[in-house]
Protein backbone atom coordinates (compact mmCIF):
# COMPACT_ATOMS: atom_id res chain seq x y z
CA UNK A 1 0.00 0.00 0.00
CA UNK A 2 1.48 3.10 -1.25
CA UNK A 3 0.49 6.40 0.68
CA UNK A 4 0.97 9.99 0.47
CA UNK A 5 -0.38 11.83 -1.95
CA UNK A 6 3.00 12.44 -4.04
CA UNK A 7 3.99 8.93 -3.60
CA UNK A 8 0.80 7.98 -5.04
CA UNK A 9 1.12 10.55 -7.92
CA UNK A 10 4.60 9.30 -8.60
CA UNK A 11 3.73 5.75 -8.73
CA UNK A 12 0.87 6.33 -10.87
CA UNK A 13 3.00 8.37 -13.45
CA UNK A 14 5.85 6.51 -13.65
CA UNK A 15 4.46 3.32 -14.47
CA UNK A 16 7.27 0.58 -13.26
CA UNK A 17 5.65 -1.22 -10.96
CA UNK A 18 3.65 -4.82 -12.57
CA UNK A 19 0.19 -3.71 -11.94
CA UNK A 20 -2.26 -1.24 -9.70
CA UNK A 21 -5.11 -2.35 -7.76
CA UNK A 22 -7.19 0.48 -6.62
CA UNK A 23 -7.19 3.96 -4.74
CA UNK A 24 -8.68 4.20 -1.55
CA UNK A 25 -9.55 7.51 -0.20
CA UNK A 26 -10.75 9.46 2.53
CA UNK A 27 -13.04 12.89 2.08
CA UNK A 28 -12.24 14.19 -1.40
CA UNK A 29 -9.49 12.83 -4.25
CA UNK A 30 -7.54 15.33 -6.16
CA UNK A 31 -8.42 15.88 -9.94
CA UNK A 32 -5.10 14.68 -10.77
CA UNK A 33 -5.77 11.42 -8.85
CA UNK A 34 -9.04 10.94 -10.65
CA UNK A 35 -7.51 11.70 -13.82
CA UNK A 36 -4.76 8.84 -13.54
CA UNK A 37 -7.54 6.29 -12.31
CA UNK A 38 -9.39 7.22 -15.44
CA UNK A 39 -5.81 6.25 -17.11
CA UNK A 40 -5.16 3.23 -15.21
CA UNK A 41 -8.50 2.01 -14.95
CA UNK A 42 -8.38 1.84 -11.23
CA UNK A 43 -11.03 1.55 -8.84
CA UNK A 44 -11.82 4.22 -6.52
CA UNK A 45 -13.23 3.40 -3.59
CA UNK A 46 -13.35 6.14 -1.01
CA UNK A 47 -13.63 4.29 3.02
CA UNK A 48 -13.55 5.80 6.42
CA UNK A 49 -10.32 7.46 8.19
CA UNK A 50 -9.71 4.32 10.58
CA UNK A 51 -9.11 2.22 7.73
CA UNK A 52 -6.56 4.51 6.19
CA UNK A 53 -4.77 4.37 9.27
CA UNK A 54 -4.76 0.84 9.84
CA UNK A 55 -3.87 0.04 6.51
CA UNK A 56 -0.67 1.99 6.71
CA UNK A 57 0.30 1.65 9.66
CA UNK A 58 -0.83 5.16 11.14
CA UNK A 59 1.43 6.79 8.57
CA UNK A 60 1.23 10.11 7.10
CA UNK A 61 -1.29 8.84 4.53
CA UNK A 62 -2.85 12.50 3.66
CA UNK A 63 -6.41 10.80 3.01
CA UNK A 64 -4.98 8.60 -0.50
CA UNK A 65 -3.75 4.91 -0.51
CA UNK A 66 -2.37 3.19 -3.58
CA UNK A 67 -2.92 -0.68 -3.85
CA UNK A 68 -0.65 -1.95 -5.79
CA UNK A 69 2.41 -4.54 -6.60
CA UNK A 70 5.41 -4.28 -4.83
CA UNK A 71 8.78 -2.40 -6.66
CA UNK A 72 11.12 -5.03 -7.38
CA UNK A 73 14.75 -3.78 -8.11
CA UNK A 74 16.08 -5.23 -11.15
CA UNK A 75 19.87 -6.91 -10.15
CA UNK A 76 22.95 -5.05 -11.66
CA UNK A 77 26.51 -7.00 -11.40
CA UNK A 78 28.38 -4.43 -13.60
CA UNK A 79 28.32 -0.54 -14.91
CA UNK A 80 30.03 -0.67 -18.41
CA UNK A 81 31.41 1.99 -20.36
CA UNK A 82 30.07 5.61 -20.64
CA UNK A 83 29.68 7.73 -23.48
CA UNK A 84 29.19 11.40 -23.05
CA UNK A 85 28.69 12.76 -26.54
CA UNK A 86 25.46 10.79 -26.50
CA UNK A 87 24.91 10.57 -22.66
CA UNK A 88 24.46 7.33 -22.37
CA UNK A 89 26.08 4.27 -20.13
CA UNK A 90 25.98 0.40 -20.19
CA UNK A 91 25.49 -2.03 -17.64
CA UNK A 92 25.21 -5.25 -17.39
CA UNK A 93 21.60 -6.78 -15.41
CA UNK A 94 21.27 -10.26 -14.17
CA UNK A 95 18.38 -11.95 -16.00
CA UNK A 96 17.68 -15.31 -15.24
CA UNK A 97 20.89 -16.44 -14.39
CA UNK A 98 22.46 -14.59 -17.17
CA UNK A 99 24.06 -11.10 -17.98
CA UNK A 100 22.15 -8.76 -20.21
CA UNK A 101 23.93 -5.53 -21.03
CA UNK A 102 21.61 -2.79 -20.94
CA UNK A 103 21.62 0.93 -21.50
CA UNK A 104 20.89 4.52 -19.69
CA UNK A 105 20.30 7.53 -20.19
CA UNK A 106 22.09 10.13 -17.88
CA UNK A 107 21.63 13.72 -16.74
CA UNK A 108 24.52 15.68 -18.62
CA UNK A 109 25.04 19.63 -18.62
CA UNK A 110 28.58 21.72 -17.89
CA UNK A 111 28.83 20.80 -15.03
CA UNK A 112 28.31 17.01 -15.23
CA UNK A 113 29.45 15.46 -18.61
CA UNK A 114 29.67 11.69 -16.79
CA UNK A 115 26.74 10.05 -14.98
CA UNK A 116 26.94 9.82 -11.28
CA UNK A 117 25.22 6.80 -8.69
CA UNK A 118 24.71 6.22 -5.41
CA UNK A 119 25.74 2.95 -3.78
CA UNK A 120 24.33 2.38 -0.08
CA UNK A 121 26.27 -0.55 1.86
CA UNK A 122 23.44 -2.13 4.37
CA UNK A 123 21.75 1.20 5.16
CA UNK A 124 18.88 -0.22 7.77
CA UNK A 125 16.72 2.33 8.49
CA UNK A 126 13.76 2.84 5.76
CA UNK A 127 13.73 7.00 6.48
CA UNK A 128 17.41 7.37 5.66
CA UNK A 129 16.95 5.17 2.20
CA UNK A 130 14.03 7.25 1.41
CA UNK A 131 15.85 11.11 2.61
CA UNK A 132 18.73 9.73 0.43
CA UNK A 133 16.80 8.83 -2.48
CA UNK A 134 14.62 12.54 -2.33
CA UNK A 135 18.23 14.01 -2.34
CA UNK A 136 19.87 12.09 -4.98
CA UNK A 137 16.71 12.69 -7.33
CA UNK A 138 16.70 16.08 -6.53
CA UNK A 139 20.24 17.29 -6.91
CA UNK A 140 20.18 15.23 -9.93
CA UNK A 141 22.05 11.71 -9.75
CA UNK A 142 21.23 9.44 -11.85
CA UNK A 143 20.66 6.00 -9.84
CA UNK A 144 21.27 4.30 -6.81
CA UNK A 145 22.30 0.52 -5.85
CA UNK A 146 21.78 -1.17 -2.62
CA UNK A 147 23.20 -3.99 -1.10
CA UNK A 148 20.90 -7.05 -1.37
CA UNK A 149 21.67 -8.14 1.97
CA UNK A 150 21.48 -5.84 5.27
CA UNK A 151 19.83 -3.41 2.95
CA UNK A 152 16.33 -1.94 4.11
CA UNK A 153 13.61 -3.07 1.46
CA UNK A 154 11.90 -0.29 -0.64
CA UNK A 155 8.91 -0.18 1.24
CA UNK A 156 5.22 2.48 1.52
CA UNK A 157 8.07 4.04 3.74
CA UNK A 158 10.74 4.78 1.72
CA UNK A 159 8.01 6.18 -0.68
CA UNK A 160 6.52 8.11 1.32
CA UNK A 161 10.14 9.65 3.38
CA UNK A 162 11.70 9.94 -0.17
CA UNK A 163 8.09 12.53 -1.30
CA UNK A 164 8.03 9.41 -4.18
CA UNK A 165 11.22 10.01 -5.51
CA UNK A 166 11.75 6.27 -5.21
CA UNK A 167 9.29 5.45 -7.94
CA UNK A 168 11.52 7.93 -10.10
CA UNK A 169 14.98 6.86 -9.82
CA UNK A 170 16.19 3.84 -11.23
CA UNK A 171 17.25 1.92 -8.73
CA UNK A 172 18.97 -1.53 -8.50
CA UNK A 173 20.45 -4.02 -6.23
CA UNK A 174 24.05 -6.42 -6.13
CA UNK A 175 23.84 -9.82 -4.41
CA UNK A 176 28.08 -9.61 -4.72
CA UNK A 177 29.10 -5.89 -3.89
CA UNK A 178 33.03 -6.77 -4.31
CA UNK A 179 32.48 -8.41 -7.57
CA UNK A 180 30.15 -5.22 -8.69
CA UNK A 181 32.89 -2.64 -7.58
CA UNK A 182 35.60 -4.64 -9.36
CA UNK A 183 34.19 -4.86 -13.04
CA UNK A 184 33.13 -1.47 -12.87
CA UNK A 185 36.17 -0.35 -12.19
CA UNK A 186 37.82 -2.26 -14.59
CA UNK A 187 35.58 -2.71 -17.48
CA UNK A 188 34.05 0.53 -16.91
CA UNK A 189 36.34 2.88 -15.85
CA UNK A 190 34.50 3.91 -12.63
CA UNK A 191 35.43 5.43 -9.82
CA UNK A 192 34.36 4.72 -6.24
CA UNK A 193 34.65 7.55 -3.91
CA UNK A 194 33.72 6.26 -0.12
CA UNK A 195 32.42 8.15 2.91
CA UNK A 196 35.01 7.41 5.50
CA UNK A 197 35.96 8.85 8.80
CA UNK A 198 39.51 9.02 7.45
CA UNK A 199 41.04 10.71 9.82
CA UNK A 200 40.30 8.24 12.25
CA UNK A 201 41.55 5.37 10.13
CA UNK A 202 45.02 4.34 9.10
CA UNK A 203 44.50 2.26 6.36
CA UNK A 204 43.96 4.82 3.82
CA UNK A 205 46.81 6.23 1.87
CA UNK A 206 47.52 9.71 1.82
CA UNK A 207 46.67 9.88 -2.28
CA UNK A 208 43.73 8.52 -2.05
CA UNK A 209 41.81 10.79 0.76
CA UNK A 210 39.94 13.85 -1.12
CA UNK A 211 38.24 16.97 0.81
CA UNK A 212 35.33 18.10 -0.02
CA UNK A 213 36.50 20.73 -2.34
CA UNK A 214 38.14 17.94 -4.42
CA UNK A 215 34.35 16.66 -5.65
CA UNK A 216 34.15 19.60 -7.16
CA UNK A 217 33.87 19.29 -10.88
CA UNK A 218 34.73 15.13 -10.59
CA UNK A 219 31.84 14.15 -12.29
CA UNK A 220 33.30 16.67 -15.57
CA UNK A 221 36.35 14.15 -15.52
CA UNK A 222 35.02 10.55 -15.20
CA UNK A 223 31.90 8.51 -13.91
CA UNK A 224 31.49 8.19 -10.29
CA UNK A 225 30.08 6.02 -7.50
CA UNK A 226 29.44 7.49 -4.15
CA UNK A 227 29.51 5.07 -1.44
CA UNK A 228 27.55 5.45 1.69
CA UNK A 229 27.49 3.28 4.21
CA UNK A 230 25.68 1.98 7.31
CA UNK A 231 24.11 4.18 10.21
CA UNK A 232 26.51 2.82 12.89
CA UNK A 233 29.74 0.92 11.03
CA UNK A 234 29.83 2.63 7.92
CA UNK A 235 31.35 1.14 4.69
CA UNK A 236 32.51 -2.39 5.20
CA UNK A 237 36.07 -2.80 5.12
CA UNK A 238 36.23 -4.82 1.99
CA UNK A 239 34.98 -2.24 -0.28
CA UNK A 240 36.36 0.24 1.40
CA UNK A 241 39.23 -1.38 0.75
CA UNK A 242 38.36 -1.82 -3.23
CA UNK A 243 37.34 2.33 -3.53
CA UNK A 244 39.54 4.39 -5.43
CA UNK A 245 39.18 7.60 -2.97
CA UNK A 246 38.01 8.34 0.46
CA UNK A 247 36.67 12.06 1.56
CA UNK A 248 35.12 12.90 5.36
CA UNK A 249 33.21 15.87 5.89
CA UNK A 250 34.73 17.72 8.02
CA UNK A 251 33.86 18.62 11.54
CA UNK A 252 33.10 22.23 12.03
CA UNK A 253 34.04 22.84 15.71
CA UNK A 254 36.93 22.32 17.78
CA UNK A 255 37.89 18.51 18.79
CA UNK A 256 36.95 19.16 22.53
CA UNK A 257 33.47 20.30 21.32
CA UNK A 258 32.69 16.67 19.54
CA UNK A 259 31.17 14.92 22.38
CA UNK A 260 28.58 12.27 21.48
CA UNK A 261 27.83 14.45 18.33
CA UNK A 262 31.17 13.39 16.15
CA UNK A 263 29.47 12.84 12.73
CA UNK A 264 26.13 13.47 10.36
CA UNK A 265 23.32 11.36 9.44
CA UNK A 266 23.91 9.04 6.33
CA UNK A 267 21.14 10.74 4.63
CA UNK A 268 22.41 14.33 5.59
CA UNK A 269 26.13 13.12 4.78
CA UNK A 270 25.15 12.18 1.25
CA UNK A 271 23.12 15.19 0.03
CA UNK A 272 26.23 17.28 1.04
CA UNK A 273 28.56 15.00 -0.92
CA UNK A 274 26.37 14.63 -3.82
CA UNK A 275 25.92 18.74 -4.05
CA UNK A 276 29.95 18.78 -3.57
CA UNK A 277 30.43 16.27 -6.66
CA UNK A 278 27.54 17.96 -8.80
CA UNK A 279 28.11 21.97 -8.04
Amino acid sequence: YIYGTNSVIAALNSDRREYFTRILYYNTLPPILHSLAKKHGLKLEEVDKHRLNLITDYGVHNNIVLETKPLQPSEITSLNMCDPETGIFHYSELDFDQNVTKTMKYLSNEKKKFPLGIYLDEVVDPHNIGAITRSAYFLGADFMVMSRKNCAPLSPVVSKTSSGAMELMPIFTTDKPLNFFTKSQEEGGWTFVTSSLTSKNSKHGNNKVLELKDLNGMVNELPVILVVGNEGNGVRTNLQMRSDFFVEIPFGRSAEESGVVDSLNVSVATALLLNSLLN
